[in-house]
């Protein structure tokens, strides 16, 4: 592995909205692979009387056999993979440990960086009426980079210093990074809908479209 490869803040949004969707889909499947007890009930009484016609030799009804199939397919699904969820939780847990070892670091780290971080910047609540007008222009829902080019259009007179610095670790300007993760907190807070396509975001039904 190149340890000089740099990612960027796109990659790390990416490769969460990837976990997000996996877990997602381990959590719907979970909840569909939920059989109801009276299936069970049901199969074993006509397991029973399949098993009674058959010691009285008595032809077993078509109907009976294609229910019995039918109820059999709804308790054997696909099994979810626990190794790989045990290994995503582990993998998890380990980064969590690291980020909170950086975010130390970060807190205690040098000047230089201190006096930057105190630069003025535009506040979230700004940013997140911009990413609401920015959806809105296209009817609720837009891809990331759309966003962002809307948002810098509504801003591009107002930025304010702290806005338009570089970061080379990032491969954007903190305005961008920060529109990125506060797409991620209006999630969380219920503006915008969980995700349902890969880089997508979509404002809740209770902001209007247009008509």
């Amino acid at each position: 592995m190149n340890s000089n490869f740099k990612y960027t803040a796109e990659d790390v949004s990416g490769a969460l909205d990837v976990l997000e969707s996996y877990i997602q889909s381990v959590l719907s499947e979970t909840s569909e692979n939920r059989v109801d007890n009276t299936v069970n009930t049901q199969l074993r009484e006509i397991t029973k009387t399949i098993e009674r016609l058959e010691k009285l030799k008595i032809s077993v009804p078509e109907s009976l056999l294609t229910e019995k199939s039918n109820l059999l397919s709804l308790i054997v699904q696909p099994s979810i993979s626990l190794e790989l969820i045990n290994e995503v939780y582990t993998r998890l847990n380990v980064l969590i440990e690291n980020t909170t070892i950086i975010l130390k670091i970060s807190n205690n780290g040098d000047q230089s960086k201190s006096r930057r971080s105190k630069l003025p910047m535009t506040k979230h609540q700004i940013l997140r009426e911009c990413i609401i007008n920015a959806l809105m222009e296209y009817n609720g829902s837009a891809d990331r980079n759309t966003i962002k080019d809307h948002v810098g259009e509504q801003l591009k007179d107002k930025f304010l210093p702290g806005d338009l610095e570089w970061r080379d670790d990032w491969k954007c300007y903190v305005w961008q990074n920060r529109v990125c993760w506060e797409l991620t907190d209006m999630r969380i807070a219920g503006i915008l809908k969980p995700k349902k396509k890969t880089g997508i975001w979509e404002l809740d039904d209770s902001y209007p479209r247009k008509s």
